[in-house]
């Protein structure tokens, strides 16, 4: 009896590990400060030395980005999350789509996929109207 009660206790708090990091409400950050510029099959085009910050809130994301040549900011909403992770952000997948708007009142449509394996994490933003170009942030910090 105390082995059935021990592999239920268990199997709830994997559950509830694995509900968390999908947990909408959950927010988190992404902090780079190397941006890679992919082609449609994942070369490099161009390397930037940025300093990027990504912060996902419960329903919004906002992105910070220091350059040489001043900040930029974007913001909007998130449309919608899927996430697939079997030990929390460390072997899984999270797919965010959002619509971000830029200093110049511009909107981007992205997808952002943050993928873990083997306990590294990667982030891609793709924008939607052009599926040709990827960005890659070299994440120096994930909270």
């Amino acid at each position: 009896m105390k082995r059935i009660v021990l592999i239920a206790f268990l199997l709830s708090s994997i559950v509830m590990i694995t509900n968390a990091q999908c947990d909408k409400d959950k927010k988190f950050s992404v902090t780079s400060s190397k941006t890679e510029y992919l082609n449609a099959s994942d070369q490099v085009q161009d390397t930037r030395n940025e300093k990027i910050l990504f912060e996902v809130e419960k329903n919004n994301i906002t992105v910070l980005i220091n350059t040489d040549g001043g900040d930029n900011k974007m913001t909007g909403p998130v449309s919608s999350v899927t996430c697939d992770w079997k030990i929390p952000f460390k072997e899984g997948k999270s797919v965010i789509k959002a619509a971000l708007t830029d200093n110049g009142g511009d909107v981007k449509n992205v997808t952002i996929t943050i993928e873990g394996k083997d306990g590294k994490i990667s982030f891609i933003v793709q924008l939607d109207n052009d599926p040709d170009k990827k960005i890659r942030l070299n994440v120096e910090k994930f909270e």
